[in-house]
């Protein structure tokens, strides 16, 4: 079929000069405080787990990359300073995409029920860049601005780190997983009928005193 050529728009006004404007609001960015140590540390181990899910799901799709995806979200209701995720010098390191979820929580004692938005972040990192984030995270637990701030502190804080499984993932804003707590374990060891004594091991792997029967 023969292309049929289209005459050029022309624009005959005069083009009109204005300063740019950004589309995001402004005010004050919502960061939640973090326990410095406990927060760094936490991070730093979902970060590594991510790496490897990402390098084994490669290898078994027998698909080869230059780097991973991961994947980064705020608390519910609170700001993911995403312009950081982004290294722009080396632009081996690309916010990929950005994405709020809506979702309902409850705050406060009375547990009012609120309508709050969760941002993810879609970053690709390149394999020779695999340090970047765990440096700057190095860098929040350790390190302090001339202002006496953690180093990264509004990028590290932002992030958040809930639990894959379990009914405080699903309550994530409370920030219970990062909390130590004192707890009791019961296990009970149910076997059919068997000559083999199982309950002794076991008691001295946890360190439980095993009775001694004395016969009379």
């Amino acid at each position: 079929m023969p292309q049929r050529r289209l005459a050029h728009i022309l624009l005959r006004e005069q083009p009109e000069n204005r300063i740019f404007t950004s589309t995001q609001s402004g005010g004050e960015r919502h960061i939640p405080a973090r326990a410095r140590g406990p927060h760094s540390k936490l991070l730093k181990n979902r970060l590594a787990q991510a790496w490897q899910e990402s390098e084994s799901e490669q290898v078994v799709a027998h698909v080869e990359r230059h780097g991973v995806y991961l994947e980064f979200k705020s608390d519910p209701g609170v700001d993911l300073v995403t312009k950081s995720l982004e290294d722009m010098r080396s632009k081996k390191v690309r916010l990929l995409n950005i994405r709020t979820e809506e979702e309902t929580i409850s705050r406060g004692k009375q547990g009012q029920l609120e309508d709050v938005g969760t941002t993810y972040a879609t970053v690709f990192l390149a394999h020779d860049k695999k340090d970047h984030f765990l440096k700057k995270i190095e860098d929040y637990a350790q390190k302090d601005t001339p202002k006496g701030r953690p180093k990264h502190a509004d990028l590290i804080n932002s992030i958040a780190i809930s639990p894959r499984v379990g009914w405080w993932r699903e309550r994530a804003h409370l920030n219970r997983w990062g909390r130590r707590t004192r707890y009791t374990l019961v296990a009970s060891i149910t076997t059919p009928e068997e000559s083999v004594d199982v309950y002794t091991p076991v008691a001295n792997q946890v360190g439980i005193a095993v009775p001694i029967g004395i016969a009379t």
